[in-house]
């Protein structure tokens, strides 16, 4: 092994941080918060909900010392608040927090413990519960909801068959598969909830969420690539403050924000000690 990769192998660890922007039509020109990542921890996959002019961030919460990812609530008003919101025996992210029957609920990925489970989400009380788990025995990841009249559809990426799977979500908390979609480029993981017919994917082509795209979904749920300005404007985003990845981004359109994550390399001399805690904690 070369020298470069050996140091990168024992000195380098990838971090994603998360940006919250006020508005969703100049990145360039609105107000922008960013959740750092710290030495030993970092967060990614956001989801953004406003409630009585607080907004709440949901994601992935990740230790460099831990094997599993968590869910962890930020709350951002005249100062950013954090909680540990979800945490199960198995790995979980990408919190995707949406409006069913009135109420709010999280469907994390939960892939790592063979399900796939729907937590409600009490806004007062900033807690999480277990409401059901929809599915056993499944390798679905990066679950997105998109609400058409009376139906509420799930679009979940199973990473074993490398498909778009496509189901609706009953009142009865069951769960109906409808179709599923092949994914032959290795672009249809989804990178959070769509906006319309704009739906939003992770570009893994070359490497795992390098990028966003962005496809059309037409009549029976047929996809066509297409072009979005604010896209581009994190790409620019990135680019200029020294990130290369950008994989996850939601929108709060009752209160014009959205969030993505950005990730970036960073030298970190402790991550042998960290990857060796990890190992003696029995890489929980």
């Amino acid at each position: 092994m070369k020298t470069k990769e050996l140091f990168k192998k024992m000195f380098v660890c990838g971090y994603w941080d998360i940006v919250m922007c006020n508005s969703i039509t100049d990145l360039s020109r609105c107000a922008v918060t960013i959740i750092h990542s710290s030495l030993n921890e970092w967060h990614a996959d956001p989801f953004v909900l406003t409630i009585n002019d607080n907004a709440y961030i949901f994601c992935e919460r990740k230790k460099i010392s831990k094997k599993n990812g968590d869910i962890c609530l930020y709350k951002v008003a005249k100062k950013i608040t954090k909680k540990l919101l979800i945490k199960e025996p198995f790995h979980l992210s990408f919190p995707n927090i949406f409006q069913f029957n009135n109420s709010y609920y999280i469907m994390p990925e939960s892939s790592r413990g063979r399900s796939l489970r729907l937590y409600s989400f009490d806004s007062k009380s900033e807690t999480a519960k277990l409401q059901r788990v929809l599915l056993t025995n499944c390798s679905y990841v990066d679950s997105v909801i998109k609400t058409e009249g009376n139906q509420t559809y799930v679009f979940s990426y199973d990473s074993c068959s490398n498909e778009l799977v496509i189901s609706t979500l009953k009142e009865s908390f069951s769960l109906v598969k409808e179709k599923s979609v092949k994914d032959l480029n290795k672009t249809l993981r989804p990178a959070g909830n769509p906006i319309g017919n704009t739906f939003f994917f992770q570009d893994c082509s070359s490497v795992y969420g390098e990028a966003i795209k962005t496809m059309s979904c037409g009549e029976e749920f047929v996809f066509s690539e297409s072009q979005n300005e604010l896209i581009e404007q994190i790409k620019k985003y990135c680019l200029e403050n020294n990130y290369s990845r950008y994989h996850t981004i939601n929108f709060d359109m009752n209160s014009n924000k959205f969030v993505f994550d950005a990730y970036k390399e960073k030298i970190n001399i402790f991550k042998p000690f960290l990857l060796l805690w990890r190992v003696i904690c029995g890489n929980r």
